[in-house]
């Protein structure tokens, strides 16, 4: 080949470099872009946790260095985001003293966040004959009889986060909460802190908590690569070479010149010209289905209750039972709805207070109506002991506020076509008037023997 032919080749090659440069930075600044927008939209923010109160029902150490106890804490948590929604999965609680867990690991339901929402927990966490290090007994025996202790509150799991329809991955969730609690002897000197409840002591601390995000770890299965090199590096027996590269034909200057640019232009622009008018079809027919099957999402309405029980007794323990009836519409004329693994709860004050009791799947036709009327119970469910006074306050003046939620799978057909599994959430708030001023509400309060059934016809919030 010629010194020319040479020279010829070397542009070529850094006229492609220096093109293939110039995309690279054009995807990468395009990529950036989207991610800022996408960013400035949503503005993600973590979830906030607060260390509401906790209630010491027993704490002893006894020799040699063995711990029990059982403290109550409420732990509230509220997403602040307002287009992000939330799945906690595998949450568990414990308390730790000096780096040193001094509890059993108690697990918390799981439960979908939605946006601006929040949720309350009260587990009970506890230890029974726990040994402890034999410097944390006397530490702890003297800070117990100084009039406090501290202890971190440990919550780990795994959490979900939703955009639209999209749903990532599970992140590792550790969050931490610090508390100190006085009590004992010296529990006059914390007036707004420490009320004695029974035999048990409750502590207003409203401690805010750290939280970290993780990304979790996969396994491995397979050694690396560094390990394969490593192998390979210890062998004693090398390979031989390579054979040399067979040697290339001359080309000529004329090829050269042409080297079929002329072919590589014409199936770039038949290329580019065939993408813009697929997605301009592909643009063409989504609007035109949008405009004929005009979706809407279902209609949920709360149409009564029938309150069978509802009794709170110390300290703090929820029993009730309750039957909703729920009726759900499908308001499209093309559009059919299939109904997959639908729960149903109640909660007051952003705790739930009910067991969650499942629905029967269902398959819902055009403009059809579905109704459910399931019991929803709870037997002694431990709620926030400022819920209970709460709750018991509502209950005396004639009526409480519940809030009803429905969570589930969802499928939609369209002629033959069957869509993939879509999360429903449902929200239905409500006000119930019972007690001693039924009489003030004679159109909603109906006694059907020892029960009453309250007409609600309450709408429902419904998220797809």
């Amino acid at each position: 080949m010629s010194e020319k032919e040479c020279i010829h080749h070397k542009e070529k090659r850094q006229k492609r470099i220096r093109a293939f440069c110039a995309c690279l930075l054009i995807f990468i600044s395009i990529v950036l872009f989207v991610i800022l927008i996408v960013w400035a939209v949503l503005q993600p923010k973590k979830p906030r946790f607060v260390l509401q109160d906790a209630t010491v029902n027993n704490l002893n150490v006894s020799a040699p260095n063995i711990l029990s106890s059982n403290i109550q804490v409420t732990i509230v948590s509220r997403n602040p985001n307002e287009n992000i929604g939330i799945y906690y999965d595998k949450l568990t609680v414990y308390a730790t003293y000096r780096s040193q867990q001094i509890t059993y690991t108690v697990g918390i339901q799981s439960v979908y966040q939605g946006h601006k929402d929040t949720n309350v927990w009260s587990p009970f966490i506890y230890g029974d004959m726990i040994p402890i290090a034999p410097y944390n007994g006397p530490a702890l025996s003297q800070e117990q009889a100084s009039g406090g202790i501290r202890l971190m509150i440990k919550i780990d799991g795994r959490v979900r986060f939703k955009v639209g329809s999209i749903t990532t991955g599970r992140y590792n969730l550790h969050v931490r909460c610090p508390a100190y609690i006085p009590f004992g002897k010296n529990i006059n000197e914390f007036p707004n802190t420490g009320i004695v409840v029974g035999n048990s002591f409750k502590y207003q601390l409203a401690q805010s908590c750290r939280l970290a995000f993780s990304k979790p770890t996969p396994s491995l299965l397979f050694p690396t690569n560094h390990s394969v090199l490593t192998t390979q590096n210890l062998s004693h027996d090398r390979k031989p070479p390579p054979p040399p590269p067979p040697p290339q034909p001359n080309m000529s200057e004329k090829t050269c010149t042409h080297h079929h640019k002329e072919k590589r232009q014409k199936r770039i622009r038949r290329c580019c010209a065939c993408l813009l008018i697929f997605n301009f079809i592909l643009l063409v027919v989504i609007l035109i289905v949008w405009t004929i099957l005009q979706p809407k999402k279902p209609r949920f309405v709360l149409q009564d209750a029938t309150v069978n029980s509802l009794n709170i007794s110390a300290p703090n323990i929820l029993s009730s039972n309750i039957q909703v009836t729920i009726v759900s519409r499908n308001p499209n004329d093309n559009i059919r709805i299939y109904y997959d693994r639908l729960t149903v709860y109640a909660t007051n004050r952003s705790q739930q207070i009910t067991y969650v009791v499942g629905i029967q799947s269902v398959y819902q036709g055009h403009k059809d109506t579905n109704v459910w009327s399931p019991f929803i119970y709870g037997d002694m469910v431990p709620i926030a002991p400022y819920n209970g006074p709460a709750l018991s306050q509502e209950q005396a003046s004639g009526g409480i506020r519940l809030l009803v939620k429905i969570d589930g799978r969802v499928r939609f057909k369209v002629g033959r076509v069957t869509t993939g599994r879509y999360n429903l959430h449902v929200r239905c708030p409500t006000y119930i008037p019972f007690g001693k001023n039924i009489n003030d509400f004679p159109n909603t309060g109906i006694v059907v023997g020892n029960s009453f059934k309250y007409q609600l016809a309450q709408s429902c919030h419904v998220s797809v």
